[in-house]
């Protein structure tokens, strides 16, 4: 049985890339979007997609139960300037609070492992201070809880090769 991994954002163009380069590798992606700024022509064509808002945390943690992951590549998140200055709060609950969400369902289902593809923003923006609160709480529970986390550059194969050296390079 392969190894199942969450990718959340994976309607999203970084998050199909990683659903078809972790699928190459030989795992199991399972996609999670509320396609928001997507549609279902952009769902990935490898693994399962669900449709879902990462906010809602019951959802969330009845999918972590459901398919048992063993993994998480968080790419889910907004990204737009001009829209975060304009609605900080709706960018604030969906950046940082899908984020604390995914974590509070990793720990509550002993999921070890997240892959964080880093984005950018100038600082001085709800976005940029939102990616950074992502940050600061994904470092703070790796040093709290069991939790490894890896932040990397958004390359797709780079990421498909830190799950082969995790889980081994036969993931199936």
């Amino acid at each position: 049985m392969k190894i199942k991994v969450l990718v959340t954002g994976g309607a999203g163009q970084l998050g199909n890339l990683v659903c078809e380069s972790i699928a190459k590798a030989g795992f199991d992606p399972i996609a999670i979007d509320k396609l928001m700024h997507s549609t279902y022509e952009s769902l990935p064509a490898f693994g399962m997609t669900v449709e879902a808002d990462l906010c809602d945390y019951q959802r969330l943690l009845d999918l972590f139960k459901q398919q048992q992951f063993k993994a998480v590549i968080h790419c889910s998140r907004l990204n737009k300037i001009e829209e975060s200055i304009q609605m900080p709060d709706f960018y604030y609950q969906n950046n940082f609070g899908g984020t604390l969400c995914v974590v509070k369902a990793m720990l509550a289902t002993s999921v070890s492992v997240m892959i964080y593809p880093r984005s950018s923003a100038p600082e001085d923006t709800p976005l940029g201070r939102s990616y950074a609160m992502i940050e600061q709480l994904l470092k703070d529970s790796a040093r709290a809880y069991p939790l490894q986390v890896d932040f990397m550059e958004r390359n797709p194969e780079a990421i498909a090769s830190r799950l082969l050296e995790i889980f081994g390079t036969q993931p199936k």
